[in-house]
Parts: C-alpha cells; structure tokens; sequence
C-alpha cells in the first residue's frame, strides 16, 4: 500500500512536500480500529491505515479542481490526520481516541517542520484540520464554528471512507 501512496503523492505533491511526508514516517499498516468498532468495511474486514489514507487520497484527487487550497495542504492534512492513532510512534497497543488533539499539538510544538513548505496561515489550517478532524466527536469540538473549511474537507474524507461512501480508485 505505501507504493500506492507513494505513487500518489508524487504525481500530486511538489517535490518540497513529497520530502515532507517522506520525513514523517507515516504508521500505515496498522488497522484503522483496534476494537473493530469503527471502519469496518461492507464484508465486516477492518482496513488499515494505508487502505484508508488512500481512499482518502484517491477521493481528494478527484475532487482536486473543486477545491480553493494549496493542495499540498489538504493531501498531507489527510496523510497526517491520523498519525497519532496508536500514540506516539505507534507503540500503543489499542487505537487512541485523543489522537486528533495529539496530533494537533505536534504540528503546533514543531511548526518549523512545516514552514518550510507551507506558510504560518497554512501551518495553522493544517493544526486546526488536525485538532477537528473527527467533527463534533473531536476531543476539542466546542461548536462548528471552530472548524476550518479544510477541516470540513477533512472530516467529509474522513466520515466517508470510515462509512464505505468513498473509493479511492
């Protein structure tokens, strides 16, 4: 799956941002639910993190021309999304539901990272699609009002592959 991801970045990121994400090490083979509450696929299966960042991805892609955004931005916001999903470096061993907040707060603390691909405003956007994520079930959510458009974007890709509504091929 990572070559699938690979592939589309590279054909859909700069040069400077496709260093970004290869930086990041992204955890993808991880299931994208440790109870299997959550993500289940229409044949029961849970996919794995690489499975939904690509859909997420596939969807994006598709959808690109409609979007008024640096791109870049909404394709690392999706890869980075769930980062922290098994805790920090993926040594959890059940999925952690603070992971919207977790990750937030990194892209915050280490905001440098990003600044040398995206601007402060963009790094910002990026944190709050982060933090908001997960819409209203958000460890942060006080009212919609606190969402970006980008975290709308976010949260769409996000509900919509964990409800089998979106492909990414």
């Amino acid at each position: 799956m990572k070559d699938k991801i690979d592939e589309l970045l590279k054909e859909n990121m700069s040069p400077e941002c496709f260093d970004l994400y290869y930086k990041l090490h992204i955890p993808l083979d991880q299931l994208t639910s440790s109870s299997g509450k959550f993500h289940q696929r229409l044949n029961g299966s849970i996919p794995t993190q690489g499975e939904h960042i690509y859909n997420m991805l596939g969807t994006a892609i598709k959808m690109k021309q409609t979007l008024d955004i640096n791109f870049d931005l909404v394709l690392i916001a999706i890869v980075i999304h769930d980062i922290f999903k098994y805790g920090y470096f993926g040594l959890r061993e059940k999925s952690n539901y603070e992971h919207d907040r977790m990750g937030a707060d990194a892209i915050k603390e280490s905001s440098m990272v990003f600044k040398g691909v995206f601007n402060g405003d963009e790094v910002r956007m990026l944190e709050n699609a982060v933090r908001f994520h997960m819409g209203r079930f958000s460890n942060d959510f006080q009212d919609y009002s606190q969402m970006s458009p980008l975290a709308w974007f976010l949260f769409f890709l996000d509900m919509g592959d964990t409800n089998n509504a979106i492909k990414g091929d």
